[in-house]
């Protein structure tokens, strides 16, 4: 479900608009707060489901997860992210799935114990962080070609790399509130 024109306008424009350098410090941000929230937990803590309300970005299937629940979500759609930007990035095209497989496999399995998921998703943000300091830094990412967004329609790679730290900040404010719960 494409949202309308004028919103999906405006956030690629903000998206564009975001500098890499503030990318960076943003994710830098973000991931030291996921990882405090993960530091005053237990394993079994970690794992306990809290119902939070629906919210941006939060629909009806991810309003009762664990923290480590959505720390393995934000793995998975880092590495979703990853892969488009590096792609685009090269002049790869990308195709399109439908919102049903994506949400198949951003859907977090709850297999791995709290803390090697903690460590995953720490690794997955430090890895796409060196991926824009290092192999991506020469390539103009606003000129790349485009793969769409479920929702917001056609991103370029810089526009993707924004929407890696949207997508982090959106569900840090769910486990902030499953901590509150917690706590």
């Amino acid at each position: 479900m494409m949202l309308p024109l004028p919103i999906r306008a405006f956030v690629g424009w903000r998206f564009n608009c975001q500098s890499l350098e503030y990318m960076k410090s943003e994710l830098a941000k973000v991931l030291e707060s996921y990882l405090n929230i993960a530091k005053e937990f237990d394993e079994n803590q970690l794992h306990q489901q809290v119902r939070v309300p629906k919210s941006v970005g939060v629909n009806k299937n991810m309003q009762e997860w664990s923290i480590a629940m959505i720390l393995e979500h934000n793995i998975k759609v880092n590495e979703l992210i990853q892969h488009t930007v590096t792609q685009l990035a090269h002049g790869k095209d990308i195709k399109a799935s439908s919102l049903e497989e994506i949400r198949a496999q951003v859907m977090p399995s709850e297999q791995k114990n709290a803390s090697q998921i903690t460590e995953d998703f720490k690794a997955s943000v430090l890895c796409f962080t060196k991926l824009i300091e290092t192999e991506l830094v020469d390539i103009d990412l606003k000129n790349t070609k485009t793969s769409q967004h479920m929702l917001f329609g056609d991103f370029n790679a810089h526009q993707w790399s924004a929407m890696f730290v949207f997508h982090l900040k959106i569900h840090l404010k769910q486990a902030r509130q499953v901590q509150r719960k917690l706590s």
